[in-house]
């Protein structure tokens, strides 16, 4: 547990900068944080695996990902920001909104990673390396729904900016993603002997498989929430990033909580994180509503 501790500060930061590079629409930078992060993680997890226990090797892993992607999404300086000019619309403001933005960074990494930090409390440590690396490869799904949601962003944003509908964008979004995202969710799920072995080799993939399918199910359900959310985030200011930060919050407890009623097990951590990441589906429906009441532009009845 200690040893998965370490990576939350560096999980919270790299949120955080991802939320400022989204937010003053610098894609590149975020796009290529995420290439940098989930690249270096799966491409890490094999051959540490061979040198460390199967916790650690995941652990380092996760780390070393987070660290590399830091530098690529650094937010520039007051001066540099200006220089680059841009016209994607400011979503937040003063501290207000940068505690929100916080708040959200904070939240959606716990999602996305807090699995793993159960799968170190909960299950003993040869469960545990299974369970993260199955975890770390299902994230392919998340950054393949995440480059659609870099996309989406600014061109959201500028439409809510001009008083334009942008109803149609959260549709085409959502099927882009799960067209996008759902085909490694699909293959993890086909062909889950085939992924794990290709990804870890056979003195891991056996403890993989079993759980490829539900770790790879539930992270397609994070990533499309995620599209709803970001769209939501595009559309509104500190008041939406509250209401993201709590529908994040929601699905955290509700993984929590299924992961202490079930019996210490792999798959059934698995089903717990599953569930609490269905349940975000819910809360950015509940997100939504009250955003299209206030602007009736961003999603029109279809």
């Amino acid at each position: 547990m200690a040893a998965f501790a370490v990576t939350v500060p560096a999980m919270v930061l790299l949120g955080a900068w991802r939320g400022a590079a989204q937010r003053d629409g610098r894609s590149a930078a975020f796009g290529w944080s995420l290439m940098t992060e989930h690249g270096a993680k799966v491409a890490l997890t094999a051959p540490l695996l061979a040198a460390l226990p199967g916790p650690a090797a995941a652990v380092t892993a996760t780390l070393l990902g987070l660290l590399l992607a830091l530098p690529v999404v650094r937010p520039r300086s007051g001066a540099a920001q200006a220089a680059a000019g841009g016209d994607v619309p400011v979503v937040t403001g003063g501290r207000e909104g940068k505690a929100a933005l916080t708040f959200v960074a904070a939240a959606q990494s716990a999602l996305l990673y807090g699995d793993v930090l159960l799968a170190g409390v909960l299950l003993p440590p040869a469960d545990a390396g299974a369970y993260a690396a199955a975890a770390t490869l299902a994230r392919v799904v998340f950054f393949a729904g995440w480059a659609v949601q870099v996309a989406a962003f600014p061109v959201v944003a500028r439409r809510v900016a001009a008083g334009e509908r942008t109803g149609p964008l959260l549709g085409a979004a959502l099927a882009a993603t799960l067209v996008i995202a759902g085909l490694p969710a699909a293959l993890f799920a086909l062909a889950p002997a085939w992924s794990a072995q290709l990804a870890f080799g056979t003195g891991m993939g056996g403890a993989v498989i079993p759980l490829l399918s539900l770790t790879g199910l539930g992270t397609l359900a994070l990533t499309l929430a995620g599209t709803a959310l970001n769209h939501a985030l595009a559309s509104g200011g500190a008041a939406v990033l509250w209401r993201v930060g709590g529908a994040y919050l929601t699905a955290n407890l509700v993984t929590l909580t299924c992961a202490f009623l079930v019996s210490p097990e792999p798959a059934h951590l698995a089903l717990a994180a599953l569930a609490g990441k269905a349940t975000l589906i819910l809360t950015a429906a509940l997100v939504l509503r009250p955003t299209t009441r206030r602007f009736p532009h961003i999603l029109p009845r279809l």
